[in-house]
């Protein structure tokens, strides 16, 4: 065998090891887990059902069941997934070989600097956020950073975590981006070109007392608390591109990964309908997504310290949105004229429950929709341009029903129609809104309004 052949030969073995080693870790950590606390658990009670009981599992020893588990199960994964190139448990669509299943170097997990922040800070801290930070520009630290961004993006990214890059964040944002916070804006009120990163950080550390030379490390939010709001400050110490990495990996260690689930309240407090299901249910119903309008509103909405970078960016005082004039005009078409005559587009049904709210600035209790039947036909006939009252009945009816939620599902229809286009903050002044046992209504300011035609 020649010397090359030898190489290749072990190169291969040493690919297939690493391959097999995380195939187990993998393994361990999504099935074991699960295995361990649902079926082994079982096993060692004796507790399995009958059917297994011919097989004396309860008779194994449950070091047994982790043999099985290691030497079985961890090959047939690791072969099915290997065309995949990864594996679906812990990392994925990650190559194997990409995957770092060293130890991580303890010298480098040191508890990090706090730092307190006033409390007035101009934009929202996001726990989700480590941001790189320098009091100077750190030629070694951001040309490792610049080469080896999407990886470090990918490493945070698995614990729950965004790594924030400034310049990244100056050189993407871009007038939608800026528009979905300050609709009023045009492309000649951004001015990123006047703008450092540097400049961002200095302004963002005339907030604290603390004085901290940065040689180059990350910045994360704690909480708030006294007035203050809590950042941690990890400090880079060597600058060797391999120990960066292991730098990066033990101080994601030492981050808590935002774990909580959601909680869902699919009905109200009764599955019985009752006259008052539509407004119990509003809170959550009408606040329902769908998923396309959830990833483009993640896409465009800047939050944490890019809401800093922003507003930096823009050529006038950015602290406080003004609202626009909501123009009805003789087409039924919905246009913000202040906020570069935007078109807030909406199917029919959706469209005349907006109008009838619209025309009642004092709001309307769910339970009373039926008095307004008659009113939201004719204004359903006027937009939709149908006549028919077989077509239109069943969806007037469901609609004004208070034991049903079609009037959320039109609500979310609504609000989703404007938070597509603009922040929560200032679109919540145009679509229906209201608390339990209370009128819905829209709460603008109806000088605001401009009605062209016969709603």
């Amino acid at each position: 065998m020649s010397t090359i052949q030898s190489v290749l030969a072990i190169y291969a073995l040493f690919s297939l090891l690493t391959l097999f080693q995380s195939g187990i870790r993998n393994v361990y950590i999504e099935i074991l887990d699960s295995i361990y606390n649902r079926t082994f658990y079982s096993f060692r009670k004796g507790d399995m059902p009958k059917c297994f009981s011919k097989f004396y599992f309860t008779e194994l020893s449950f070091d047994f069941l982790k043999l099985i588990t290691f030497f079985i199960l961890a090959p047939i994964i690791i072969i099915r997934h290997f065309s995949n190139g990864g594996f679906k448990y812990k990392f994925p669509h990650k190559p194997y070989w990409k995957v770092d299943i060293s130890p991580i170097k303890e010298k480098y997990i040191s508890t990090p600097i706090t730092i307190k922040f006033k409390k007035d800070l101009p934009f929202t801290p996001d726990v989700k956020q480590v941001i790189y930070v320098e009091s100077s520009y750190n030629e070694d630290l951001n040309r490792y950073i610049v080469k080896k961004h999407k990886d470090i993006d990918e490493l945070f990214n698995e614990n729950g975590f965004d790594f924030v890059y400034i310049p990244t964040i100056i050189n993407e944002l871009n007038t939608e981006k800026a528009r979905y916070l300050f609709p009023q804006i045009d492309a000649n009120t951004i001015v990123s070109n006047q703008i450092t990163s540097q400049g961002i950080i200095d302004n963002l550390f005339t907030y604290t007392e603390d004085v901290i030379r940065l040689k180059g490390g990350l910045l994360h939010y704690q909480g708030t608390g006294d007035n203050f709001s809590f950042f941690t400050y990890y400090q880079f110490t060597n600058y060797k591109k391999s120990e960066l990495w292991q730098q990066l990996r033990a101080y994601r260690s030492t981050l808590w990964a935002d774990r909580r689930e959601k909680l869902y309240c699919l009905s109200s407090s009764s599955d019985i309908p009752t006259e008052d299901t539509a407004d119990d249910d509003f809170e959550y119903r009408a606040k329902n997504l769908i998923q396309e309008i959830e990833e483009r509103i993640k896409a465009l909405k800047q939050m944490g310290i890019n809401e800093l970078i922003l507003k930096s960016m823009l050529s006038f005082d950015a602290e406080k949105p003004q609202l626009s004039r909501l123009q009805i005009t003789k087409n039924y078409e919905i246009r913000l004229p202040d906020y570069n005559n935007l078109e807030i587009s909406m199917y029919p049904l959706p469209k005349a429950v907006f109008f009838l709210f619209l025309k009642h600035p004092e709001g309307i209790l769910f339970k009373h929709l039926s008095e307004h039947r008659d009113e939201l036909t004719e204004i359903y006939k006027r937009i939709s341009g149908k006549e028919s009252v077989a077509e239109i009945s069943k969806s007037m009816n469901d609609i004004v029903d208070s034991t049903k939620n079609a009037i959320n599902e039109k609500c979310s229809r609504i609000r989703e129609a404007f938070i597509k286009e603009f922040d929560e903050s200032i679109a919540r002044n145009y679509f229906i809104t209201g608390k339990k046992g209370m009128p819905k209504k829209i709460i603008l300011d109806r000088s605001l309004v401009l009605l062209e035609g016969n709603v």
